[in-house]
């Protein structure tokens, strides 16, 4: 399982957090809204997605957060801290996010 947030464009009330699978709402002071909470796999994060998309809401960008060795349900205890992966739709056009799935250019 690991932490998501997900932006999107407008604020939300509180009542969609249960459609959302549970996931927080925090609705950000440049009319953004922040969804995140822990999300199981990958067809979890797609059906909030698909939610997203049937909500029409523009997607502003998506993170995951996971837990690093160190941390609970790390490993090492030596090491501490998260490590973030984010997509922020915003800035990646159509044509550079397919010459990135076809093995062009990074």
């Amino acid at each position: 399982m690991s932490l998501y947030r997900i932006q999107v464009k407008g604020h939300l009330d509180e009542r969609w957090s249960d459609w959302f699978d549970g996931l927080e709402i925090t609705n950000l002071e440049n009319g953004e809204a922040m969804l995140s909470g822990e999300i199981v796999d990958q067809a979890a994060l797609h059906g909030v997605l698909i939610k997203v998309r049937d909500l029409g809401l523009p997607l502003l960008a998506v993170s995951r957060v996971e837990a690093v060795q160190g941390t609970p349900g790390g490993g090492d205890d030596n090491a501490r801290g998260s490590r973030s992966s984010r997509v922020d739709t915003r800035k990646q056009s159509t044509a550079s996010y397919h010459a990135q799935e076809e093995g062009g250019y990074p």
